[in-house]
């Protein structure tokens, strides 16, 4: 166990400790109100428990995030083909194939994905839900 042998110690190990879970990135991605109350809850220990709503989204917004810039990504490189080969692609494709088309799907996903992102986002910004 820390022994801490006087109130200056106790309070740089505090502070240590408080800027070292604030570096966290399951921290980041928490709104203020909710760091505000995970702080809260330190201070009086044994009293509350509380389960942040946001911690399993991390996963989830980066796998969004990462379909979402392939999309982007892909949508670009389709735009740097070269007319000769997008007509001899077309050629005898039907309209939902055509790059011209998988250009406009591709956008509208990334589009979508990113209103998603941000709709968990909101989400994940309200308070925590406390455990007693």
């Amino acid at each position: 166990m820390l022994r801490v042998d006087s109130e200056m110690d106790c309070a740089a190990f505090r502070l240590a400790l408080i800027g070292r879970i604030l570096e966290h990135v399951e921290t980041q991605i928490l709104s203020d109100d909710q760091r505000t109350a995970l702080f809260e809850a330190l201070e009086k220990p044994g009293e509350t428990f509380f389960e942040l709503q946001s911690a399993d989204i991390q996963p989830r917004l980066r796998s969004l995030r990462k379909a979402a810039s392939d999309a982007r990504r892909l949508t670009q490189s389709l735009k740097l083909v070269d007319e000769l080969d997008v007509e001899h692609f077309d050629h005898g494709s039907d309209e939902s194939i055509k790059i011209s088309s998988q250009i406009k799907s591709h956008d509208a996903t990334a589009d979508r994905l990113e209103i998603v992102i941000n709709e968990i986002l909101e989400k994940s910004k309200s308070p925590p839900t406390l455990v007693h």
